[in-house]
């Protein structure tokens, strides 16, 4: 047994020893594994670093056409390179270019005439030579004349999201009113028509003589030879499909406003916002408005007879219709025939839209929930008309107020959009 036990002698050693080399190699894992965290968390932050530089070019360029400070001449092959101050970074601009079969390269436009713009931006990290990452966008300006999103919903005459259907007799041209009344050499061909929808006779021509005197767009990606049916020929212009879809964001009324009641017979509103549960004017009930008003109607609008509301020369009327609009007999009289101190909303909820008067309407319709009727008095529209689906029919015509291409009140027109007031990403792509 003696020699048994000095046989072992040392094994504490050996096992001390061994724990020391297991508890070496934990801590040598656990350096290297410290060591790789604490690398992969610096990589991290120099590409995130390198990515929000990135992106601060693309804001900084959107930020440079909004101020104008940049732009092309209209040369497809412009492009212009830049870097925002503070930051490590470089962007290039340039405009979206299409080229048809036959090579012809043309600018991407929206329907409010502003081009799109391509912006590539490459970031790069403060910290860390070498690292960058590299950003490519779309970017539409918006603004006054560029859509429902920011500005004038009026680009166009008409303007139907799921259809359009001319009948009658009537025709759409356009004029504008900042250069006097409608008629003698006030009166343009740019009254143009179009949808967001495509698929067969989306735009029907079915009036004997009804007459478009401007283009007529379908939607993007649309077939103008059969998606529009004009086998009359009243369109005089080119047709056409757009190039991105119009924003059809209906138009929220403002909180708040003086309850209002108003009673048979005459009555005048001054200058202010005003809310009442319904209008049902008829005979001849009379409304006449003497400064800046706007008017929310949580239910129904109607007008009939000889009943009106009359807009002073001087004030305008901002009218919000919650369920439906039908206005026959005299209707809204705009002293003044601007359209542009007349404009007529249609909330999300509000689902029909009848215009029948024998009187001339000087308005501008936005109503994008709504199924819409003009035209089965002998009264025209002379602004627009934009709405879910629209049809028209008897013998009013539409005249497009190419003014309201620009902020309402203002002047120019003639396709001219006006100053952009944001911007908007179509696309993102980190390449």
């Amino acid at each position: 047994m003696t020699t048994k036990f000095k046989n072992q002698k040392g094994i504490a050693l050996v096992t001390v020893l061994v724990l020391m080399a297991l508890l070496s190699l934990i801590g040598a894992t656990a350096l290297f594994s410290s060591n790789t965290g604490k690398k992969i968390s610096s990589n991290y932050r120099y590409a995130t670093d390198a990515l929000q530089n990135a992106d601060a070019g693309i804001s900084d360029a959107a930020r440079q056409l909004l101020n104008t400070t940049i732009g092309g001449n209209g040369n497809t092959n412009w492009s212009y390179t830049g870097s925002t101050t503070g930051f490590n970074n470089n962007y290039n601009v340039s405009y979206v270019i299409r080229e048809d079969n036959a090579g012809n390269r043309t600018i991407a436009k929206d329907s409010a005439n502003r081009p799109y713009y391509q912006v590539v931006s490459t970031g790069y990290s403060s910290g860390a030579a070498g690292v960058q990452r590299k950003i490519k966008v779309m970017v539409k300006m918006i603004g006054p004349g560029g859509g429902g999103g920011g500005g004038t919903p009026f680009d166009l005459g008409v303007f139907g999201d799921k259809s359009l259907t001319l009948g009658g007799n009537g025709s759409i041209d356009s004029y504008n009113s900042t250069k006097g009344p409608y008629g003698n050499g006030n009166k343009g061909d740019n009254g143009n028509i179009a949808t967001n929808a495509i698929g067969k006779d989306v735009i029907d021509l079915n009036g004997v003589n009804a007459k478009v005197y401007g283009g007529a767009s379908v939607g993007p990606g649309g077939n103008p030879g059969t998606d529009i049916n004009d086998s009359k020929g009243g369109i005089q212009g080119t047709k056409g499909a757009l190039s991105d879809k119009m924003d059809m964001t209906p138009k929220n009324a403002p909180d708040g406003g003086i309850p209002l009641q108003l009673p048979s017979g005459a009555t005048t509103l001054t200058g202010g916002t005003y809310r009442v549960d319904s209008i049902n004017l008829s005979g001849t009930s009379a409304v006449t408005i003497v400064g800046d008003v706007t008017l929310i109607v949580e239910s129904t609008f109607k007008t009939a007879g000889q009943s009106q509301i009359l807009i002073s020369n001087g004030a305008s009327l901002t009218l919000y219709v919650a369920e439906s609009i039908d206005m026959t007999g005299q209707g809204i009289v705009n002293q003044s025939q601007n359209p542009g101190k007349v404009l007529i909303y249609g909330t999300d909820t509000c689902t029909n839209v009848k215009l029948a008067g024998n009187a001339d309407l000087y308005a501008a319709l936005y109503a994008p929930k709504a199924a819409a009727t003009t035209g089965t008095g002998n009264g025209s529209i002379f602004g627009s008309v934009v709405a879910m689906t629209i049809k028209t029919q008897g013998n009013g015509s539409i005249h497009y107020d190419e003014s309201l291409k620009n902020p309402v009140g203002g002047g120019g027109g003639g396709g001219t959009p006006g100053p952009a007031t944001g911007f908007k990403l179509l696309s993102w792509k980190e390449l």
